[in-house]
């Protein structure tokens, strides 16, 4: 009923308009009709009559007017027009338009538009609009001074949402550039200037901005509008810093700050979070904190689901979705791959894309796929890639295990002159790997030209190389695994092998080998194996997988003896031997000969063969002295599964040991042909750790073993002399009777066969006895002059006649506690050196300092530090003569209470040095307020300064930075004239340690060093 009194809003108005225009002019008719009357002297009824219908007229036009003022303007502009207008400000202010009134009973119009603004918000849920910034000002950016990059700290943090949905390419970085100096501090504005400009000359972005903060700590906020790659803009801002140092004024005179800096990055920050990820990545104190929180994949919805340019892209993936392959038919699946490189290469415009692989029969990294545009061709099909460049590649890359870069000008310096050798101008890598190897690359790039893709398309691209080369790994595991199933069929196919596979949860038949089909033909590979070998309803009670023992059963009325063969605890299934049954036979055997090891019978024709060619070499036997307790403990089987995972281990990680043999229950041998001493105790190390660590479904379990060596041919006239010999060596056991430990029975010598327990006794025995040795590494300063030394151990292992490695023995030191042991001793050393060769031989021969490596946790023992402190008076050694080292990082874990640690050391007149200094964990600053003298660069540092412009420029930038606080740079492994020549002219005043001017001496020959080289 309702419907009858609806009329629309067009008839509304037109029936108002004709109204007022027809009272109108009929009430304007009476009116002129009634001044005629009156003028012409009608009769005064007549008069009278238009008179009165001329205010009757009047009335209703003023009703007329007043329904015009008072209806229409609430319908049309109160309510349905200024409703329209606050929706389109709605729109453009980016909110939900709202419902206007509905009122059905007055107008038709309101319901449909209501339906039109439900649409519209709907529409809007889905969608955001976003335009390209052309000009900051549009946003609110308030420069300063007329700038183009310097703006106010607000106006920047405030329009971060604005700068980041204006950045047609959405990926940016927010860096915060600080220093760390007094609260009252500040900077003046001609700092701020230059500091300004190297920050615009050095990072070369096209419209970066700038703003200046002094909270928490005085500083630059830098807007980069667009980065290529992490690497690549860790590598700016790295050489950046370099050259942001200022000069601060203290109380004491000047010192060098160094700026540090922290980065984050839109789309791994979300855009509400980028302040506050920056200020935790500046919590990390690092000279650089870059801070990618995991990758925001889904920012935005609305922005990413309007993106056009994805939206066109996610057409390609419906390809991958139907992709399959065949791992019999390799060339159909190189043309599907290839098909997809094609696609997605002409979608993107890239000259040429392909899949590098690595070959491990070849050993080398080679192209599978190469698709390219004619006249383009980058790389041949099997051609040979550089491996130096597939590292390269690796280091750079992102998290994401992609490099991108659009320009030749924005490439990783590591990866510049291999990209100039190929001709590369743009492009993108992705690198596939796993932990420990890198299996190959996808590559999509251009020869001639760059290419600029937003964050969204480069997201694209990376999603379409993960599948491309998981559908390429794929296709090379599928068909490993089938030439290894074949392989493995044919080997039990010719040695006619009985044996089948079951899964472990479900006893369901996996397999079954020909030979144990023809004996029972009619077996069902969907059956358990109890119900398809034994004709059983449930699992056999003697089961060896349960038993640990083999059990004999009838199989089609054959009676057979089953054991277990393989079972790895990692694996679903395991394979089961079936032997013929021989009554005589003994089947409870802990070693099954033929597929675990090699047999006794074997060993005697090796040693046989060993004596007829009159080769040399060792015998290893390993006696297992704990067989009787494992057996107990596991089981025939179990027993045997740990030797099986034992030898194993043994094999894969000594592949020069090439068998392994039974030569008794409890002992195993091992041939060793031209072998030393040196290679019989390196191989005992090594298998030591594993007997440690053997399992037995999932359980670790520990093998006891004594290692007995026999040499050969020595004095052994024949193969027989030298089995009886050994059989009475192994049979020995009261002179033979500590496992874990090494005998060398032609000379009679053992030692532990843990290398950590022979270095602590040699620790031992070398410290109580005072029989260890010392070296002294000279430091040569500019001049070439000896003015330093660093004191290193020197334990010699007499029986290899050779010196044990100094930081294994400190490693080793540390874990047991005799680090305090070693320092006392080197202290006593030191101590006596000077007093032997008097204060007047260093002072006259320029030796300013010997120094030793220590370890803060044990500074704080009373009596190191008693000796210390004793040393002028008991050695009459000089104040500062002495040093003592810490590592960067072992300063940087105690740092809090280093403060305090390094006053106790300077009040005993001992020089604080740091080695292992690479800048990553403690600052310049720092280290001047601890009071050190001296840094000591980390080796792996000077190392690579031949190699990487950065590592260079970080020890130059370093050094100058140290010696401007007055802490002398140390530079450790000067080996070639060409490193010296790099750093001789640009790192100042520096000391040098290496073997291109001095190799480490005998405390004996430092005088006559000194003679030689201090003139």
């Amino acid at each position: 009923m309702k419907n009858k009194y609806k009329t629309s809003l067009e008839n509304l108005f037109k029936f108002s308009l004709y109204a007022s225009i027809a009272i109108g002019a009929t009430a304007l008719l009476f009116i002129i009709l009634s001044i005629v009357s009156f003028s012409a002297s009608f009769p005064q009824e007549v008069t009278t009559s238009f008179l009165i219908l001329t205010i009757i007229f009047i009335v209703l036009l003023g009703a007329d007017v007043g329904f015009i003022l008072f209806c229409q303007k609430r319908i049309y502009n109160d309510n349905l027009f200024a409703t329209i207008k606050n929706n389109l400000t709605s729109l453009k202010n980016m909110k939900k338009p709202s419902i206007i009134h509905n009122d059905e009973r007055l107008i038709t119009d309101f319901k449909d538009l209501n339906e039109l603004l439900e649409t519209t918000i709907n529409i809007c849920n889905q969608t955001i609009v976003y335009n390209k910034i052309k000009d900051y000002n549009e946003i609110g950016i308030e420069f300063i001074d007329g700038s183009e990059h310097v703006c106010s700290y607000q106006s920047l943090t405030k329009h971060i949402p604005d700068l980041i949905l204006g950045n047609e390419m959405f990926r940016c970085a927010f860096v915060d550039l600080y220093y760390e100096v007094g609260k009252n501090a500040k900077m003046g504005e001609d700092t701020d200037k230059q500091l300004i400009n190297t920050i615009i000359r050095e990072l070369k972005y096209k419209n970066i901005l700038i703003a200046k903060h002094n909270s928490p700590n005085p500083g630059f906020l830098v807007y980069i509008p667009y980065f290529e790659s992490i690497s690549q803009i860790e590598e700016e801002i790295d050489l950046l810093l370099r050259n942001l140092s200022i000069i601060q004024a203290t109380e004491i005179g000047q010192e060098v700050v160094m700026c540090k800096a922290a980065m984050v990055a839109y789309p791994y920050s979300e855009i509400t979070d980028i302040m506050s990820d920056l200020r935790y990545a500046i919590k990390q104190n690092k000279i650089l904190s870059i801070f990618l929180p995991p990758y925001q994949a889904k920012q935005n919805d609305n922005l990413l689901q309007s993106t056009m340019n994805l939206a066109n892209v996610t057409r390609f993936l419906q390809k991958f979705a139907s992709l399959s392959f065949d791992e019999k038919d390799i060339s159909n699946n190189s043309k599907k791959i290839n098909k997809v490189l094609n696609q997605v290469a002409d979608y993107y415009g890239f000259d040429t894309s392909g899949l590098i692989y690595y070959s491990d029969t070849q050993e080398k990294y080679e192209v599978v796929h190469e698709y390219s545009v004619p006249g383009t061709t980058l790389f041949a099909k099997g051609e040979s890639i550089n491996k130096d460049f597939i590292n390269a590649i690796d280091r750079v890359k992102d998290e994401d295990l992609s490099y991108y870069f659009s320009s030749r000008e924005h490439v990783n310096s590591l990866l510049a002159s291999f990209l100039d050798y190929y001709m590369i101008s743009s492009g993108q890598f992705y690198v596939i790997r796993d932990t420990n190897k890198i299996y190959g690359l996808v590559y999509f790039l251009n020869r001639n030209k760059s290419i600029n893709l937003d964050a969204y398309l480069r997201e694209g691209l990376l999603t379409f190389s993960y599948f491309i080369s998981s559908y390429s790994r794929e296709i090379l595991t599928r068909m490993a695994a089938r030439h290894a199933d074949v392989r493995f069929n044919d080997i039990v196919r010719i040695t006619n092998t009985k044996l089948y596979s079951i899964d472990k949860t479900t006893n369901r038949l996996v397999y079954v080998s020909d030979a144990l089909k023809d004996l029972a033909p009619s077996i069902d590979l969907k059956l358990p194996c109890h119900k398809a070998l034994f004709g059983l309803d449930a699992p056999c009670k003697d089961c060896p997988l349960l038993s640990r023992n083999r059990k004999v059963s009838l199989i089609n009325n054959v009676k057979q003896e089953i054991r277990v063969g393989i079972k790895h605890s990692e694996d679903d299934t395991v394979i089961m031997i079936v032997d013929d049954h021989n009554e005589k036979s003994v089947s409870k055997d802990r070693f099954d000969p033929e597929l675990l090891i090699n047999s006794y019978s074997s060993f005697i024709n090796r040693i046989d063969n060993v004596f007829i060619d009159h080769t040399n070499g060792y015998v290893l036997y390993l006696r297992l002295d704990n067989v009787k307790d494992i057996v107990e403990k596991y089981g025939n089987e179990g027993y045997s599964s740990i030797i099986k995972d034992f030898t194993t281990k043994i094999i894969n990680n000594l592949p020069h040991i090439g068998n392994i043999y039974l030569y008794r229950e409890d002992v195993l041998a091992l041939i060793i042909p031209e072998a030393n001493r040196n290679t019989i105790i390196d191989d005992v190390e090594k298998i030591y750790l594993i007997s440690k660590e053997v399992y037995f479904d999932e359980i670790s379990e520990m093998l006891n073993i004594s290692y007995i060596t026999n040499k050969y041919p020595e004095q052994y006239k024949s193969s027989v002399d030298f089995i009886k010999a050994s059989d009475k060596k192994l049979l020995s056991k009261n002179k033979l009777n500590k496992s874990d430990y090494l005998y060398f029975t032609e000379t009679g010598y053992s030692r532990q066969a843990s290398r950590e327990a022979f270095f602590l006794d040699v620790i031992d025995a070398s410290f109580v006895k005072d029989t260890f040795g010392v070296r002294l590494q000279p430091e040569i300063n500019t001049y070439h002059r000896i003015v330093g030394a660093e004191t290193f151990i020197r334990l010699t292992d007499n029986y290899r006649n050779m010196t044990l490695p100094t930081g294994e023995i400190i490693a080793v030191g540390e874990k047991h506690g005799k680090i305090t042991l070693i320092t006392d001793a080197l202290v006593n050393t030191i101590g006596n050196l000077y007093r032997d060769n008097g204060y007047q031989v260093f002072k006259t021969r320029g030796l300013e300092t010997i120094s030793i490596n220590t370890n803060i946790d044990f500074i704080d023992n009373d009596q190191l530090l008693d000796k210390l402190g004793s040393l002028a008076k008991s050695y009459m050694v000089p104040k500062d003569f002495m040093g003592l080292e810490f590592s960067e990082e072992d300063v940087y874990k105690h740092k809090e209470d280093f403060m305090f640690i390094a006053k106790k050391i300077r009040n005993c007149d001992v020089t604080i040095i740091v080695d292992h200094y690479t800048g990553n964990k403690l600052s310049i600053e720092q280290l001047k307020q601890y009071g050190v003298t001296k840094i000591k660069f980390d080796y792996q540092l000077i190392k690579n300064i031949t190699l990487y412009k950065s590592d260079l420029e970080r020890v130059q930038y370093l050094s100058r930075a140290a010696s401007d606080v007055g802490i002398k740079p140390v530079l450790i492994g000067i080996e070639t004239p060409l490193q010296y020549d790099l750093v001789k002219d640009t790192c100042g005043d520096f000391l040098a340690q290496g073997e291109l001017f001095c190799s480490p001496i005998e405390p004996s020959e430092l005088i006559t060093t000194l003679n030689k080289m201090n003139r």
